[in-house]
């Protein structure tokens, strides 16, 4: 015998807020031997089952009963009011038995049912949020990104953020593969070196071009935030004794002394397009090859060492550098922009960018600056440096980061 496809249910008179059991009629009908059960809404049959459960879903205000907290028996069912039917689609049950134990085990099945059903859709909304809170923040192998990187990890936690981290990863051909398969989700980039990253042959140097092309260029898996004033990049920098002595303010007044210029770079400056061919193009900087000077540690200590010593009058160094503050040194200017925007801006997993994640670290990223990311720098250098992600620390702690934004 199968039970049919129909299980009338009744509702008790109940208020929208009243939580109270309902009671689920099972009746089923066979063509085989056996008594005829309920069908066509006639009589009980001597064998019916009674199911109680709790129900919590809301309905129109109804009057109240004597009957309404107290619900009737199984003998009071001819007086039941059939509500409505619910069609349970493709579900049969052979049964080997008559009777009440027959109806319990159809009982407890059907209540498992419901409940399996319930349980899968309960609070889908609640689950995406929760995974949307849940951040994976990777770095750089190099103190700065990962000075920045904790940074964005200490204020998401701050702001309700679970954060991850992933530290030391490598360079862009490890961490953007990364963020596409979900391995991290956040990390701290530089927009133009980005940009040269997904369109090598882009010729756009200024912020707001870069971006704009940025934003064509990146696939759709990837996004990026707002980015920060703090800006990375090449420099042409003089002691402050030169700066003084030869008036200078930016690139186009070294000029005027281009056959004196003793320049310090690394070698590639001198080919490629933002080097000395840049350089001569837009400022009428003219190195000669005898005044150029080779030196091939990314503006590191040697160069700096070379620059203080008198060596060397002009050299590349990073706008970030410790090297900068640490010794008065002067940046001089690129109105012409011949240097690549490098200013630092979160890129993010699309599927974790959220207003909220957006406002956070958009209010970070306000707080940046090149004279603050090298002085962020300058407090990990050397033997007596500081861990990076105490340097984020104190630097969080400073500008309240450790409290949710707003308050």
């Amino acid at each position: 015998m199968k039970i049919s496809s129909k299980i009338r249910v009744r509702k008790p008179a109940i208020s929208a807020d009243h939580r109270a059991p309902a009671r689920v009629n099972l009746t089923a009908g066979s063509p085989g031997d056996g008594p005829a059960w309920g069908a066509g809404g006639g009589g009980l049959g001597e064998a019916e089952g009674v199911l109680l459960m709790i129900t919590s879903l809301p309905h129109p205000p109804q009057k109240e009963t004597k009957n309404a907290g107290n619900l009737p028996l199984p003998a009071q069912a001819p007086r039941r009011l059939v509500v409505s039917d619910v069609n349970v689609s493709g579900m049969g049950m052979l049964w080997r038995g008559r009777g009440r134990s027959a109806i319990i085990r159809a009982a407890v099945l059907l209540a498992t049912v419901c409940l399996a059903a319930a349980c899968s859709n309960s609070d889908p909304l609640g689950m995406e949020t929760r995974d949307m809170r849940s951040i994976v923040v990777g770095s750089g192998d190099f103190p700065e990104s990962e000075i920045i990187a904790e940074i964005y990890a200490q204020t998401l936690q701050a702001n309700g953020f679970d954060v991850g981290r992933r530290m030391g990863i490598g360079s862009r051909e490890t961490y953007v593969p990364a963020l596409k398969d979900h391995s991290i989700d956040l990390i701290p980039e530089y927009i133009g070196n980005l940009l040269q990253y997904f369109a090598p042959a882009s010729t756009a140097t200024m912020l707001d071009a870069v971006e704009l092309e940025l934003y064509k260029r990146l696939p759709g898996d990837l996004s990026i935030l707002t980015p920060s004033p703090a800006c990375d990049t090449d420099t042409v920098t003089v002691t402050s004794g030169t700066a003084t002595s030869w008036n200078l303010k930016t690139i186009g007044d070294l000029a005027a002394h281009s056959a004196d210029v003793k320049f310090a770079a690394p070698s590639n400056f001198q080919a490629r397009p933002s080097g000395l061919p840049g350089l001569k193009r837009k400022y009428g900087l003219n190195i000669s090859p005898g005044n150029f000077v080779a030196i091939e540690d990314g503006g590191g200590a040697v160069t700096v060492r070379a620059l203080l010593q008198g060596r060397v009058d002009a050299a590349d160094i990073f706008s970030t550098s410790p090297a900068i503050p640490q010794n008065h040194l002067v940046v001089l200017e690129d109105p012409e922009h011949n240097f690549l925007a490098g200013n630092i801006v979160p890129l993010v997993n699309s599927q974790k960018k959220s207003d909220h994640l957006k406002d956070v670290l958009d209010a970070v990223s306000a707080k940046l600056s090149s004279s603050v990311v090298a002085a962020l720098n300058a407090t990990v250098e050397g033997n007596s440096g500081i861990d990076p992600g105490q340097a984020a620390r104190n630097w969080v702690r400073y500008n309240r980061f450790d409290h949710p934004i707003g308050q």
